[in-house]
């Protein structure tokens, strides 16, 4: 039960006031405009009710000229049947406190003193079943006759939160929503599987075309390995004929060298016959000098001993003459053997000048001949340099090769032109799956894993909407037959406190689906059948005796921990005020009423505590009165 209300500045409370409670019946009277239903007000503000009733902003309820508001409830947490009213707060006193601030800083919770966030505030009431925006729990002013005459389908919501059902009708419409959401996800996947295996398919096509193209080029490979086998294989069949070549041209070039030395020879022959015609010319040279100066020295000898003889003839000096004679004849003699050895001389040199011609004739002959002898060399050796050049390039070519491919495969190599023709052939069908994408296997394997992972999930989002309905099977049903039972009980109290008033009636829980279901009351008073409560149907008493009827009922069937009417009686004459205030008087013994009344001459007589509320020159007071 509510123990008591402590209000700062809040409306039209200024400064600190204190509002005591009783167990039992207590009763706010007081004028209107006096600040009754502000109590009210300051209850559900401070166990987390949403509501602004009569305010647009939660800065509306500080006291015109106040910074803040503060208000509190403290409820009795004492445990009763081995139980408390809020079993997570270990005290025997609980005080909810609201702090409403201005200029929109909005509000903050305390419980006990201890700072505490909204939802922590609610997940505590939400625990121990109290619910102040619900017309079941708390009856705000004016709206007796609103409840009752409001949907169905709105009776049975709040019906449910007091029951507690409405976190089984929310986990329902979770797994409602949970299905819906499921059954899209499978329609999504339904399509997407659908394109999956579309690509799939494509894809396992594209990875056929990849295999296609992968042998093909595993076959170029091999072609490439074997035209380089080939092609080895032509280079040594090349440098073999190159060698070959080579070995005749060197053949050739050895023979060609010996006619060099032969011609060289005969050349220093010539020139060394040459050397010794010169030498011997010059000899001759010198002793025809000397045969001709013998010559010319005969010759005027001749002449002397002639001139002697002429003169010895002429002179008849016989003896002179025979001298002269004789030394004509002696030079006569040497004249012969100067001219024997000029011939001779001159002879020797024709003979040495013609011999020398011919030897140089020979030698240039000979020199001519080894030069030409000398170039064929030269051409030859060029050849030979230029097929060893060859050769090098070729054993360097097929030392490439060799370190590609084995001998085994040069020995066994196919032609070149058979190896270029399979080539030819091989890369137009390569050239053919160019487009082929690399990575379709990869995608292939991707896409398989897709499908695979997407059809697993499909098969767990099926098997999960499938336990959810089950679920949802199971809990509909708990959630009907505890609402049913419900209804049973509370129709039970409902029909007893009904008759107390001059009544008859009835709940009733119409429709099957969590989400159309309502709670009907139907009543009838002096006779008159039972019919669905309506302002058409009913005057305005009637359904204020019908709310409280069923109020008092719920509660019978589900206590809380309090109860608060404000303004109920409006519509009720008299005696009928009477009944229900015994009624009320009654439900008290087992929780707390708090009723909120603007006249004091309905207050009833048996009320376990009159709390008066006035108000004088803007000033409000808080009065109250127990029982005897």
């Amino acid at each position: 039960m509510i123990l008591e209300v402590r209000l700062r500045d809040f409306m039209t409370f200024e400064g600190d006031v204190l509002v005591p409670f009783r167990p039992g019946l207590n009763i706010i009277a007081g004028p209107n405009g006096a600040g009754k239903t502000s109590i009210v007000s300051a209850i559900q503000l401070c166990l987390g009710s949403l509501a602004r009733e009569r305010k647009s902003r939660i800065s509306d309820f500080i006291r015109r000229g106040k910074r803040e508001a503060v208000i509190s409830t403290v409820i009795d947490n004492r445990p009763r049947g081995g139980r408390r009213a809020i079993p997570s707060i270990n005290s025997d006193k609980v005080e909810f406190t609201r702090v409403i601030m201005q200029r929109g800083r909005g509000s903050e919770y305390y419980v006990n003193g201890v700072y505490r966030q909204y939802r922590e505030v609610k997940a505590i009431l939400d625990e121990s079943m109290i619910s102040v925006d619900n017309p079941l729990v708390v009856m705000p002013q004016g709206k007796v006759n609103a409840w009752i005459d409001s949907k169905p389908r709105e009776r049975l919501l709040y019906f449910e939160e007091l029951l507690g059902l409405d976190k089984l009708h929310a986990a329902i419409a979770a797994m409602d929503k949970g299905v819906e959401e499921l059954g899209s996800k499978l329609s999504e996947l339904d399509a997407k599987l659908k394109e999956l295996r579309a690509e799939v398919e494509g894809r396992r096509r594209e990875a056929e075309l990849l295999e296609r193209k992968e042998e093909a080029q595993r076959r170029l490979v091999e072609l490439e390995r074997m035209k380089i086998a080939a092609e080895a294989l032509e280079l040594k069949e090349r440098i073999e004929e190159a060698l070959k070549q080579v070995h005749a041209l060197e053949s050739e070039a050895s023979r060609a060298r010996a006619k060099i030395e032969e011609k060289r020879a005969l050349e220093r022959g010539a020139l060394s016959r040459i050397e010794q015609l010169t030498m011997e010319e010059a000899a001759v040279r010198e002793k025809l000098t000397r045969a001709r100066e013998m010559r010319q020295a005969a010759r005027r000898r001749m002449e002397e001993a002639i001139g002697q003889l002429s003169d010895a003839l002429s002179s008849l000096d016989v003896s002179s003459a025979r001298l002269a004679l004789s030394k004509l004849r002696e030079a006569v003699r040497s004249f012969e053997k100067a001219v024997d050895e000029v011939l001779s001389g001159e002879l020797r040199l024709r003979e040495i000048q013609v011999e020398r011609e011919i030897n140089e004739r020979s030698m240039q002959q000979a020199k001519a001949s080894a030069q030409r002898w000398a170039r064929r060399v030269d051409e030859l050796e060029q050849q030979i340099g230029g097929i060893e050049v060859e050769v090098a390039e070729l054993k360097r070519l097929l030392d490439d090769r060799s370190r590609v491919v084995t001998e085994e495969e040069i020995s066994r190599a196919p032609p070149v032109s058979e190896v270029e023709a399979e080539l030819e052939r091989i890369r137009g069908e390569l050239e053919a799956l160019k487009s082929v994408d690399p990575l379709a296997r990869e995608k292939l394997r991707e896409a398989t894993s897709v499908l695979e992972r997407l059809t697993e999930e499909r098969r767990k989002i099926a098997e999960e909407r499938d336990s959810i309905l089950e679920r949802r099977k199971e809990a509909a049903s708990r959630w009907r037959s505890t609402l049913e039972q419900a209804v049973r009980d509370v129709n039970t109290h409902f029909q007893e406190l009904i008759s107390k008033v001059g009544g008859e009636g009835y709940v009733a829980l119409e429709g099957a689906d969590p989400y159309e279901a309502g709670l009907e009351i139907y009543v009838g008073f002096d006779g008159a059948p039972p019919e669905a409560v309506s302002s058409m149907a009913h005057s305005g008493g009637e359904r204020t005796l019908s709310t409280v009827g069923l109020l008092l009922a719920v509660q019978k069937m589900k206590p809380s921990p309090f109860r608060i009417l404000d303004e109920f009686e409006i519509h009720l004459d008299p005696e009928n005020f009477e009944r229900v205030s015994l009624l009320l008087k009654e439900a008290s013994r087992d929780t707390q009423y708090i009723v909120v009344t603007p006249a004091r001459l309905r207050i009833p007589p048996h009320a376990d505590r009159v709390v008066f509320i006035s108000k004088y020159e803007g000033a409000v007071s808080v009065q109250f009165r127990d029982k005897g």
